[in-house]
């Protein structure tokens, strides 16, 4: 996934989201959704970068299938609090799986070069060559490794959320924790029949977001 456009406008969230302009404004008096500043001044507008648009949509979808006002700043707060984890690099979002596989196993970067010079080699496709590509490039390397530095492990499960968002891949669940009294928000990759944190859970596939510009 690679972001390419700067800002997006107030009504590009709502097309792009598919959610009703006053349901956007409750969002943002609500600080669900987040602008890149305040439109300061008369006739200004608000900016919003592409990662709100991606969470706009994901709230959009979770108001679909009847979740409340709590259970969705519950999916809004996990999803910020990972876009905000992730911005502590200043990175690009493609750079995002080689920073974690340098956070999960730190000094192994010729290691996944070779490994996917390897793979592009054997079983070619576009998604490899680039891959290999961007590996190529002077001075990657420094730039993963001066990235990976500023995360600990204790931030992984939050960037591995950015991958999911930004890669429109797996899915989120929403649940009522009933000895705590609130809603919580949990991960997973996939679906792979692996146990849910709770007998009634909301399903929210990111998939979708492959439909958003990037």
């Amino acid at each position: 996934m690679i972001m390419t456009n700067d800002h997006h406008s107030r009504s590009d969230i709502v097309q792009l989201a598919k959610v009703e302009n006053d349901v956007l404004t409750v969002w943002l008096r609500q600080g669900l959704i987040r602008p890149i500043d305040a439109g300061v001044g008369r006739g200004k507008s608000l900016r919003f970068d592409p990662y709100q648009v991606r969470i706009a949509r994901v709230l959009a979808d979770g108001r679909g299938v009847g979740l409340n006002g709590d259970a969705l700043r519950a999916i809004a707060d996990a999803l910020q609090t990972a876009i905000q984890t992730f911005a502590k690099a200043d990175a690009h979002p493609r750079l995002l799986s080689s920073i974690i596989e340098e956070i999960e196993a730190p000094g192994h970067f010729q290691d996944n070069f070779a490994s996917i010079r390897r793979l592009a080699a054997n079983r070619p496709s576009d998604e490899l060559t680039d891959l290999l590509e961007m590996y190529e490039q002077d001075g990657f390397e420094e730039t993963v490794k001066k990235a990976a530095a500023v995360f600990s492990v204790e931030d992984l499960d939050n960037l591995w959320l950015c991958v999911q968002l930004f890669d429109a891949e797996g899915y989120l669940v929403a649940y009522w924790d009933i000895h705590n009294g609130l809603w919580k928000v949990e991960r997973h990759a996939t679906l792979d029949g692996s146990r849910l944190p709770s007998a009634a859970c909301i399903l929210l596939d990111l998939s979708p977001l492959a439909d958003l510009p990037e």
